[in-house]
């Protein structure tokens, strides 16, 4: 008998892990939700990008590429890395960066083509290369529409392409795995 109810424990518990993993990931029950915050780690970096385009990196690594005709006239671009918490159910590289462009001082929103950006990542993180991607801060979700993210694992970059600036974030999708508990009853 006692060995009966110690299988069917041992069963019941795979079924709770079996149900756990195939479930989306949630917020905690018992914290209210709170909206992602951008808190800038260093002063504003600001470079004038011609109608011919430019490339030029930033002070932590950050290369961004205007090609010709993404912009219409000469444009002031701002660059600020920082930090954002909370970030759902993705999982931080690290990496979290607010781009901001202004041509005559009125805000540009699109540019007319793609731009890009790429930052570096060190092998070491714990989420695989084919599970990190640029994501932007659209409101209060992490969103990738209208952002095509390209890992080069040989050159350990990620690379983003988009057509408007704001906050960015290089956020992982973990595939962690969680085993049941085994114990025996005495």
């Amino acid at each position: 008998m006692r060995r009966l109810w110690h299988l069917a424990a041992i069963a019941f518990a795979s079924c709770l892990v079996a149900f756990y993993l195939t479930q989306p990931a949630k917020a905690n029950l018992f914290t209210s939700p709170v909206s992602p915050v951008f808190t800038p780690t260093s002063p504003p970096v600001t470079t004038t990008v011609p109608v011919e385009g430019k490339s030029y990196t930033t002070n932590d690594g950050v290369w961004v590429v205007f090609p010709s005709g993404a912009i219409t006239q000469s444009t002031v671009v701002t660059y600020v890395a920082g930090t954002v918490n909370p970030t759902g159910d993705k999982t931080s590289v690290g990496r979290f960066f607010e781009f901001s462009a202004t041509q005559g001082g009125k805000p540009v929103t699109r540019f007319s083509t793609p731009i890009s950006f790429s930052v570096p990542y060190p092998q070491s993180y714990l989420v695989r290369g084919d599970n990190i991607y640029f994501y932007w801060l659209d409101g209060t979700e992490w969103v990738t529409s209208g952002l095509t993210t390209v890992v080069d694992p040989n050159g350990q970059r990620i690379i983003g392409y988009t057509d408007h600036f704001t906050t960015f974030a290089l956020l992982g999708t973990d595939k962690m795995v969680y085993l049941p508990l085994m114990f025996k009853l005495y």
